[in-house]
């Protein structure tokens, strides 16, 4: 389905394991707990997409745009996120514990509830204004930060602990 038009599509609960996606135009397509583990969405464009409790593990999501996307709850463990674009999605309550988030762009998104397990990010992966109340640093909700159940990371707190951490890795 590489350079496919799928514009407005119901791909809603659809087997696309290992499919390649390349360059795909998925714009506001439903891809609801569609199951895309392993499949590879290099340069894809599901801008204002569902996909809400989608399985995108070991995918390859690369140069991805994701704007304005809403990805609750989905599952982005093990992906490739390199300059993937998540400017303004709702990534809340989302799995992604291993995944490589090298240059991508998160500025404006919901990560509340996340999980980060073994995430991997650098100086050029773009967090400003990322709205998040709180985090998982292990899988299944374990670990929460902050630990206190009634407290949430005060506005660009998340962002800015991640700033100081990259910072001082240099």
């Amino acid at each position: 389905l590489d350079d496919a038009n799928l514009t407005d599509a119901n791909l809603q609960d659809a087997f696309l394991i290992s499919a390649s996606l390349n360059y795909a135009y998925l714009n506001r397509a439903n891809l609801s707990k569609a199951s895309l583990i392993g499949a590879n969405l290099t340069g894809a464009n599901p801008s204002h997409a569902i996909a809400i409790e989608t399985n995108f593990s070991n995918a390859n999501l690369s140069e991805v745009n994701f704007s304005n996307a809403n990805l609750t709850k989905a599952k982005l463990d093990s992906t490739n996120l390199t300059k993937t674009n998540f400017s303004n999605a709702n990534l809340s309550h989302s799995n992604l514990s291993k995944a490589k988030a090298i240059a991508t762009k998160f500025k404006t998104a919901t990560l509340t509830g996340i999980c980060i397990e073994n995430w991997v990010i650098d100086d050029k992966t773009n967090l400003e204004k990322a709205i998040c109340e709180y985090i998982y640093l292990k899988e299944n909700k374990q670990e929460r930060r902050p630990l206190n159940l009634v407290q949430s990371f005060a506005a660009e707190e998340f962002s800015q602990i991640f700033r100081d951490i990259l910072e001082t890795k240099s």
